[in-house]
């Protein structure tokens, strides 16, 4: 706990740091937004991956800072959420609260054994205590607060039942009812002995439980006793109980073992428990940490015997969902069709305030910025330009996902609170094994054809870093909506008889790519990396909270604004420079023609690159470019680069009353649009809206201009040009959700990844298919 005074006052005001740990699923992140409300963040521990969602709450007159862990079984584990011991050890922690599910109790207490040892102050949260009522079970709080050492607060945290009783509890241990700050309530001693002498025995016959700690066998507890000894003299530079990390010793964990080997006379030490742990297998002809896990679990197996009692129940509402969403035939088909519904639902519902952002952007906040620099004298300038064509496009680029984003993300939020994305996990299981992925891998990549950014942070559903690092990777080759105006116009234009099978094609072979490349990765680049164990627990099925689904869709909606958004505004005000400055000619900057400006030169150095996929020019190689910024700019682009004004209607300029008023009638347009997508999207039509639905002006000078760069095969380059739109860079949003997920270095491996494989794979289509023409005498 610390101290700070206030300025200008004499008062103190004390900090102080509570940690919530558990299982998934346990009501965890509920309680803590209970506790918390609005005031919390996203962080990670210093120097370490392990993500922490941290808020604070006042207790009396102490500010409390709540820390709340991943979801993990066991503290022992190698994987990000189980590096959750190292956060416990090295933090300035008061208090650790132990959520527990009181309608599974006995798998919780596993976890809570590691905790408790830890010897830090404890309080344990036995939370569903409702469900567990409902499904017959009666626990008993004495029983459960002895074997623990620990009081015990019952809660709904779903609901805030028990939240009152929780801060009661709480502010004793962080000093909120003490004035004393020189002995802060909860505090631990470095290296404490452990607080409990008793030991819970195999022979106990009533519901009187002794606390820990554990009892591991005689010859287990005279190892720990010697390792406890020379521990309690080791100057070890962490929190914590020299029983817990004689344990961890014991069971060879690699963390524990390097920070006691880096003390001084430290590697002694961590040579005799690797000793004593060789000679408990020995004795016991199984791994000593193996010997440490079945003492636990029985132990848990004994608490929860003294602790819970069953009464009959009718069958659960659970049980009876399960046995059709979960049953061998009707199961997958009911799964697709939740999919469906939540693609169907992101991309429809949120396309009307797309193409209202877009509008707003392209039309009445242009206007509004170019006039407002009119009146200060900065019209027909630079500054009009960097504005209204550079950095509005980017802000355009950054508004355009937030609907987008956020029905993603109320979709993801109602799956995962109710219960059923463990389930869509478990069916999905064996579509993704063959790739080394498991079934949770499934519904990112699956959004990813809606778009890609949000499927990139839909990846943190998925518990291990490999898993997301993989996945990742992969979901720039999912064809996401923005592609599909590409695809229509180059299919309508090249092949006007088959254009839905071209189109069709692009996301088949989507697919194919994702189950190829994923293969490739997990076999060369991942394969020293451990593949996911599928550990599932199936959740009772609950209500989703309308507090928790606002805190889950406000925390990472806001992310994307921060993370990614400066990413696709520099990216947007860059292509303007392009187009800005003149590389000869008699042009001067922001008045150049496009054959004369940066983005042509740029273009022209690139274009020959593209020379064996067939689309080598520096109009096609220029609207590359500008996809990169996003694929929604292509079709646009191509009508500039070929000389080609789009149709438009020729008004009069609207006054700023007409530009104020078609904002509010646009947003109103797009609410009723949003509202009447929902009854229509049992259609399951696939459609483009399109600004432009004549492509007969563009026709002619497209033909013309692949038909020049491939040396007279225009349709096997327009394929190879599909080909292209569909592997290569997705968009600098998407590149900036991957640098925030997974960091600069996965980020950066995964731009050339996507512009290795659509150069190749472009340039295979085009190489065979002008092949299949000369052989058939087609183009």
């Amino acid at each position: 706990m610390t101290e700070q005074r206030r300025p200008g006052s004499g008062a103190v005001t004390r900090r102080a740091a509570v940690a919530l740990v558990g299982n998934p699923n346990v009501g965890k992140s509920s309680l803590f937004n209970q506790l918390t409300g609005s005031r919390q963040h996203v962080a990670n521990w210093p120097g370490k991956t392990v993500e922490r969602h941290v808020g604070t709450c006042r207790l009396g007159a102490v500010d409390v800072e709540v820390v709340d862990l991943p979801g993990t079984y066991s503290l022992a584990g190698g994987s990000p959420e189980e590096q959750v011991a190292a956060a416990l050890t090295d933090a300035d922690l008061d208090v650790v609260v132990i959520v527990l599910d009181g309608t599974n109790l006995e798998r919780n207490l596993f976890l809570a054994a590691e905790v408790a040892e830890l010897g830090r102050p404890l309080v344990a949260v036995l939370n569903l205590t409702d469900a567990a009522a409902r499904d017959g079970l009666v626990l008993d709080d004495v029983a459960l607060g002895r074997a623990l050492g620990a009081p015990v607060v019952r809660t709904v945290a779903r609901t805030g039942l028990g939240l009152d009783e929780l801060r009661a509890t709480l502010e004793p241990l962080v000093g909120a009812d003490d004035t004393n700050t020189d002995a802060p309530g909860g505090q631990t001693e470095h290296l404490s002995p452990h607080r409990g002498t008793g030991v819970l025995d195999a022979q106990t016959a009533d519901a009187a439980v002794p606390p820990l700690p554990i009892a591991y066998g005689d010859e287990v507890d005279g190892e720990l006793q010697r390792l406890v000894a020379r521990l309690s003299v080791l100057d070890l530079d962490v929190q914590g109980d020299a029983r817990w990390w004689a344990l961890r010793l014991l069971e060879g964990n690699p963390e524990a073992t390097r920070r006691v080997a880096a003390s001084s006379d430290g590697a002694r030490l961590a040579a005799e428990a690797a000793a004593a742990a060789a000679r408990i297998h020995t004795s016991s002809g199984v791994a000593a940490a193996l010997v440490l896990a079945d003492r636990r679990y029985a132990w848990a197996h004994r608490v929860a015997a003294a602790t819970v009692e069953r009464s009959p129940a009718p069958r659960s509402h659970t049980d009876r969902l399960d046995a059709v969403l979960l049953h061998p035939w009707l199961g997958l088909p009911v799964f697709l069709t939740l999919m469906w519904l939540t693609f169907t639902l992101v991309v429809e519902v949120a396309d009307p305030f797309i193409g209202w952002i877009e509008g707003l952007t392209e039309g009445p906040l242009a206007r509004i910025v170019a006039s407002a620099l009119a009146l200060v004298g900065l019209g027909d300038t630079w500054v009009e330009g960097a504005l209204v064509d550079g950095l509005l496009p980017g802000l355009g680029a950054v508004l355009v996902f937030l609907p987008v984003l956020t029905m993603l993300y109320l979709a993801l939020g109602v799956l995962e609170d109710s219960g059923y994305m463990a389930r869509a996990a478990f069916l999905m299981d064996r579509v993704m094994a063959p790739i080394g992925l498991s079934g949770r891998s499934f519904l990112p990549l699956l959004l990813g054809f809606g778009c890609n950014v949000p499927g990139v942070y839909a990846t943190r559903v998925l518990e291990r870093r490999r898993d997301r690092v993989l996945t990742g990777l992969l979901l720039p080759f999912v064809s996401c909506a923005a592609r599909l105006p590409v695809y229509v116009l180059l299919a309508t234009v090249f092949f006007a008889g088959a254009s839905g099978t071209v189109v069709f094609a692009m996301y088949l072979l989507s697919i194919a790519t994702v189950l190829a490349v994923g293969a490739v990765l997990d076999r060369i680049l991942l394969r020293d990396e451990q593949a996911s164990s599928f550990i599932l627990e199936l959740p009772d099925y609950r209500r989703p909270g309308l507090r928790v689904l606002r805190h889950y869709v406000g925390q990472r909606v806001g992310a994307f604004v921060r993370q990614a958004g400066p990413v696709i505004l520099v990216g947007a005000v860059g292509v303007w420079l392009l187009l800005a400055i003149p590389i000869g000619g008699s042009g001067s900057f922001t008045d150049t023609d496009l054959d004369e400006s940066a983005f042509a030169a740029t273009s022209r150095v690139l274009a020959p690159t593209l020379v064996p996929a067939g689309f080598g020019s520096t109009e096609v190689t220029g609207t590359l470019l500008t996809g990169m910024v996003a694929k929604e700019i292509m079709v646009a682009t191509f009508w500039q680069v070929f000389d080609v004004e789009p149709p438009e209607e020729l008004d009069e300029t609207p006054t700023l009353a007409d530009d104020l008023v078609e904002v509010g009638t646009g947003f109103l347009a797009a609410t009723r649009d949003a509202v009447l997508a929902v009854p229509t999207m049992l259609g399951l039509e696939l459609h483009v809206d399109q600004d432009v639905n004549d492509t007969s002006t563009l026709a002619a000078p497209l033909r013309a201009g692949l038909t020049a760069s491939s040396g007279g095969h225009p349709l096997a380059a327009a394929l190879a040009l599909m080909v292209f739109v569909l592997l290569y860079l997705p968009c600098f949003a998407t590149i900036g959700a991957l640098r925030q997920e997974l960091g600069i270095r996965w980020a950066l491996l995964s731009v050339a990844l996507s512009l290795s494989t659509a150069w190749l794979g472009a340039t295979i289509v085009f190489q065979v298919g002008r092949l299949l023409a000369g052989l058939l005498g087609g183009g």
